[in-house]
């Protein structure tokens, strides 16, 4: 299994899961000089859990989630990237993706998906945009936008909410 995650800050970056016993040290990525790391690791499998663990100078170690994992669990506490089935597919009717200079994406991120009504306010009668995680953006919410992004012309997004990443294509009608 090749691990690999852009990180131009880091001075070094390891991958710690099941697979190594969340070691800290067993499996450093290289730096590949762009600002990418990377690194192949045989004992890694499909169903193991996984983070990068990404050292900055500044800070310390910092545990990071694979921002391109596809699955993802919520284990004792902590989110953890999944490897998953390299033959997971996903299946929509009557879909073909577009020619890659004309794919449109947009990332949707549930929290701050809201209503634009103002209309959402948290207990106390303050902004939903405030940083005590009261009313925060839904799928619904989310959902009520949908024909609107398409009709913008958003042929694909990419949305992400509570660790977990979904993908849907947005046909045009």
């Amino acid at each position: 299994m090749t691990f690999r995650v852009w990180a131009p800050f880091a001075s070094s970056i390891t991958v710690a899961g099941t697979f190594n016993g969340w070691s800290l040290t067993a499996n450093p990525l290289a730096s590949e000089g762009n600002g990418f790391w990377s690194a192949d690791v045989n004992e890694a499998a499909t169903g193991d859990q996984y983070k990068f663990v990404v050292t900055n100078p500044t800070v310390g170690n910092l545990w990071r989630m694979d921002p391109y994992a596809t699955r993802i669990i919520h284990n004792g506490g902590n989110l953890n990237g999944v490897i998953d089935t390299p033959s997971t597919t996903y299946d929509t009717p009557n879909y073909s993706t577009p020619a890659w200079n004309e794919l449109v994406i947009y990332e949707m991120h549930i929290r701050t998906f809201l209503p634009g009504d103002g209309s959402i306010r948290n207990a106390a009668g303050e902004s939903i945009r405030t940083s005590d995680g009261a009313n925060i953006g839904s799928f619904a919410s989310a959902q009520a936008k949908l024909d609107y992004l398409r009709d913008l012309g958003r042929e694909c997004h990419r949305t992400t909410s509570s660790g977990r990443v979904y993908r849907r294509h947005l046909r045009r009608i």
